[in-house]
Order: structure tokens, then C-alpha cells, then sequence
């Protein structure tokens, strides 16, 4: 799926949600994002404000994490290739 069609279907998504909960487009916007498909959890929509809060900072520190594993991957090959220069000076 291109990102056109997703933005579409996040588009539309926004629209059913916002009429279905009488969410703040704002909030509908971004539980489409959390919750592409399906039905809404009761539990979400009793506090929605706190619920997509947290859905929010989840997805931060899942970013974080993914950031911070490339990164270390990416030390990880640098020092190989210092520990492999190192070794083709001193032989």
C-alpha cells in the first residue's frame, strides 16, 4: 500500500470515528493511528484523553528503542572494523 492510500484510509478512519465516539477531530485523528481497524475498547473511551497518552508516549519509547538498537549496531561495526584494522597493523 502506498503512503497516498494510507493517508486515505487514516482519512477516513478519522471521519467514522470522530461521528461513531463524538471525538474532537484531534482525538479521532490520532486513534486512527493507534487503532487502524476495528472496534474502540471501552476502556479507551473512558478517559480517551489518557488513553492517547499513552498509546502516545508507547509509541515514543518504542522509536527510542529502535533508535537506540541502530546506534548501538552501528558502534558494534565500528569497533569490528577498528579491532580489524588494528590487527592487519600489528601482524
Amino acid at each position: 500500500m502506498d503512503k497516498q492510500s494510507v493517508q486515505r484510509k487514516y482519512v477516513k478512519r478519522t471521519k467514522v470515528l470522530q461521528q461513531q465516539y463524538r471525538l474532537s477531530r484531534e482525538q479521532a485523528r490520532i486513534l486512527a493511528r493507534a487503532l487502524p481497524e476495528g472496534d474502540i475498547a471501552a476502556n479507551w473511551l473512558e478517559d480517551i484523553d489518557a488513553a492517547l497518552i499513552c498509546w502516545d508516549c508507547g509509541r515514543d519509547l518504542r522509536d527510542i528503542r529502535l533508535a537506540a538498537r541502530h546506534a548501538a549496531s552501528i558502534i558494534l561495526v565500528q569497533c569490528i572494523a577498528i579491532r580489524g584494522r588494528r590487527s592487519r597493523t600489528h601482524t
